[in-house]
């Protein structure tokens, strides 16, 4: 019983997010798309208005880089 009212609460979540956007998702891809940035920080909010729009702060500081030089 409680892994449906997990579902259905997940659900309605979808539903919820899905009406506040300005873009105009399916629900699949919404989910897909959800799925893909879970770890990331970014602004769901603004994420879910304009998807294909690039970060205001791409920050770049080098650290993996100086993993691999000698």
């Amino acid at each position: 019983m409680v892994e449906i009212w997990t579902a259905f609460i997940s659900y309605l979540i979808l539903r919820y997010l899905k009406a506040i956007a300005k873009y105009g998702w399916s629900l699949s891809n919404l989910i897909a798309a959800i799925r893909a940035c879970l770890f990331l920080k970014i602004d769901l909010r603004g994420f879910l208005d304009e998807p294909f729009k690039p970060p205001d702060e791409l920050i770049i500081d080098g650290r993996q880089e100086k993993l691999f030089q000698s």
